[in-house]
């Protein structure tokens, strides 16, 4: 129960910090454990290569208008087997170029999971994203 409030206000500070809160359920369905979805771990999960080589990829991956400029900041779900199973965005620019950056992220699957006591654990990491002119760039390297 403890956790399921520290979850709750977790998510409704970010979604102050961040001026929106929005609510939806999270798909748990990959989880390894849908009860224990840890926020904060020993050890973070990572893209493989680190931010800087997730920022290469979805370039390369993905396009937007010359036009496109804003910040997004979403939280990606890593299981306990390396596999990013959920995203939720916290503060997108809007629908069409959030469920791009969405579906850009799906298909980079090359992560390791985050550990808690030296076990694999299901756990989030929120990444801000900043598009100008058209190129992706992550904040939080």
């Amino acid at each position: 129960m403890k956790r399921a409030l520290t979850v709750l206000f977790f998510g409704l500070a970010v979604g102050n910090i961040f001026g929106q809160v929005k609510t939806f359920p999270l798909d748990t369905t990959g989880a390894c454990d849908p009860k224990a979805i840890y926020i904060v771990v020993e050890k973070a999960p990572e893209y493989k290569g680190g931010l800087n080589q997730l920022e290469l990829d979805l370039n390369e991956k993905l396009t937007f208008d010359k036009k496109t400029s804003g910040s997004i900041y979403a939280s990606v779900y890593i299981n306990c087997k390396n596999f990013l199973y959920a995203i939720q965005v916290l503060r997108g620019i809007d629908e069409q170029v959030d469920n791009k950056l969405i579906e850009g992220l799906k298909i980079l699957q090359n992560w390791t999971s985050g550990k808690q006591e030296d076990k694999p654990v299901n756990c989030s990491k929120t990444i801000g994203f900043k598009i100008k002119r058209g190129k992706l760039t992550i904040t939080n390297k």
